[in-house]
């Protein structure tokens, strides 16, 4: 049993870049991930002004993007699941590339309907 007050990060296990493990979800719905890339400052910008227009209307409207998420959303983060499985027993239910391979073949079976 874990320790009140402790995080506990529960993932597949393996590492995987996000970019990565996005464009292997997106192929498994019959879908290809973008390959450009948006300019830093033209996000920057949209976030600025999408900013301004949600506090114009009262916050009724949520912007795409905020600037505050935007520093969070360059940044690599690894998750490690080694205090979870020593303390918890925690082990992945299924492999990353079983999940994606069970949700390919659902939606296979649901496109031929």
């Amino acid at each position: 049993m874990g320790r009140p007050g402790e995080i506990y990060f529960i993932t597949d296990a393996e590492p995987v870049e996000f970019r990565e493990f996005i464009t292997s979800l997106l192929k498994t719905q019959g879908l290809e991930a973008p390959d450009k890339q948006v300019p830093h400052w033209l996000v920057q910008g949209i976030a600025t002004v999408t900013g301004w227009i949600a506090r114009f209307t009262g916050n009724r409207w949520t912007p795409p993007v905020t600037r505050q998420a935007l520093p969070t959303s360059a940044v690599e983060v690894t998750l490690d699941t080694r205090k979870a499985r020593a303390e918890l027993g925690y082990k992945p239910p299924v492999a990353r590339e079983r999940g994606l391979a069970t949700m390919r073949s659902e939606k296979q079976a649901s496109s031929a309907w």
